[in-house]
């Protein structure tokens, strides 16, 4: 059964600029209510509630709030809900690639793959818990790449494009509507990392 998101209230880490910006409007298009949580900068988080409220929304800003902490305080919250709830991340392709900037990040990552898989297994029935993993999205960090690595990113995509930032933004809306997904990672990557080859 579809989960309906008019009137249901959203919380985006990370919403302030790049993805978690389009992640934060496009819940808002859908009839969400929208709280931007940003980390150090609060006029760009606040610019993004405007753009939410445009939507006839309710939107404010958060600061800092890690997602964990946040599914352990949103429990009780979904548990009472008679549809529950879906607590979605944003994971990347270097957590199932053996390529990439950084090492660290990409342990990182696939850390917190097996973490969305665990809570996927234990939190049901009533929290879905699944991930998005996205490519080359040309976003203020992605542009700090050069010419030569983003078209080499390109090239090697079987879609030969870098990762859509509204098609990202829309396997979250996806997710959050499902309600028969949980545990899962959605790959949004142009064809970047082709799984099994």
């Amino acid at each position: 059964m579809p989960y309906d998101l008019k009137g249901r209230n959203v919380l985006v880490t990370g919403g302030s600029a790049g993805l978690g910006e389009v992640i934060s409007i496009s819940f808002a298009k859908e009839g969400a209510n929208v709280a931007v949580n940003y980390f150090n900068r609060p006029e760009p988080a606040q610019n993004v509630v405007q753009e939410c409220k445009k939507q006839g929304v309710e939107a404010v800003a958060l600061k800092g709030v890690s997602p964990l902490a946040l599914l352990k305080a949103a429990k009780p919250t979904f548990e009472s809900n008679p549809d529950g709830g879906a607590f979605i991340s944003t994971g990347s392709i270097a957590a199932v690639s053996q390529s990439g900037s950084s090492m660290p990040y990409a342990v990182t990552k696939a850390a917190q793959l097996q973490l969305i898989k665990c809570l996927g297994a234990t939190q049901g029935p009533k929290i879905r818990v699944n991930t998005v993993l996205p490519g080359l999205l040309l976003t203020e960090w992605g542009k700090k790449y050069s010419d030569e690595k983003i078209q080499w990113a390109k090239d090697t995509a079987a879609l030969k494009h870098e990762t859509d930032l509204q098609d990202c933004a829309d396997a979250f809306i996806m997710l959050a509507k499902n309600a028969s997904i949980t545990g899962a990672r959605i790959q949004v990557d142009a064809g970047l990392n082709v799984q099994g080859t």
